[in-house]
């Protein structure tokens, strides 16, 4: 009974060491603050002042996760508003994703984890977005400017690209003129990522167009997060630690075989 006792003792230390690894994990948050959100207008000086007008309006949500050998989520949700308040997530044992949209911001998180299935070529991950949307019909020749607040962090091992977060707001406006004039384009974006370490950043995401006359303009507002992690092999000094272990047991099994094979001798008249 003690060497069972022993060997019992030995083998789950052994199994702790392997499982008590610590999980190291990647994390990345986005979000808008919508409450602030703003449009301005300039027109040109003696001309006719411009106006603009809303004729479509629409809020993508999108989530996904998965973790190695285990399992694997995705959602995704679109409403023809602005107003509309709703989170979805996609959870998994080691990803998590989630998009978030209340009345006064709109936000993404995602993090990831390590696991130990021992596929070194496949990693756990998570991804989300939220984007808002909109056509906006302009009269006049003028200059239109978008302004919002946003906020974006990043948390994950530096100088590890197989562990890494990202987190990035855009805004992106296009214009097509009703007659004549030129295609024209813009956007602003800012973005972290977790290589070189836990860092965060807010301000003012601040993008706009000049336009020659009537004409249509789309604009996009997003948030978007990523985090992946590794299913790594388990380290070789926690293999090597399991291997003494074993061998320790044999050791004590050899040892009490021939304790009790000595004792089994009869004695010598």
């Amino acid at each position: 009974m003690e060497l069972v006792r022993s060997a019992f003792l030995v083998v789950v230390t052994a199994l702790c060491l392997v499982t008590a690894n610590p999980a190291a994990a990647a994390i990345a948050s986005a979000s808008l603050d919508w409450s602030n959100f703003q449009i301005f207008t300039l027109g040109i000086p003696g001309g006719p002042p411009p106006t603009y007008s809303f004729s479509q309006q629409s809020t993508s949500w999108s989530t996904s996760a998965s973790t190695v050998n285990d399992s694997s989520d995705s959602r995704t949700h679109t409403a023809f508003n602005w107003t509309s308040a709703l989170d979805i997530s996609s959870d998994t044992p080691n990803a998590t994703a989630e998009a978030l949209v209340s009345t006064e911001t709109f936000s993404t998180r995602t993090s990831a984890s390590d696991s130990f299935s021992s596929n070194p070529f496949l990693s756990n991950q998570a991804n989300a977005g939220v984007s808002r949307n909109a056509t906006l019909l302009l009269s006049g020749p003028m200059a239109v400017i978008f302004s919002v607040p946003y906020s974006i962090s990043v948390d994950g091992v530096p100088f590890d690209f197989s562990r890494r977060a990202t987190a990035n707001v855009t805004g992106f406006a296009s214009f097509f003129p009703n007659q004549g004039g030129g295609f024209e384009q813009t956007s602003r974006s800012f973005g972290l990522e977790s290589f070189s370490g836990p860092a965060s950043l807010s301000g003012n995401l601040f993008f706009g167009l000049v336009v020659d006359g009537d004409g249509v303009l789309n604009v996009s507002l997003s948030t978007l997060t990523s985090a992946v992690a590794p299913d790594p092999v388990p380290e070789p000094s926690v293999a090597l630690t399991l291997l003494a272990g074993l061998v320790v047991v044999g050791m004590m099994f050899k040892r009490r075989l021939t304790a009790r094979g000595m004792s089994d001798i009869p004695a010598m008249a």
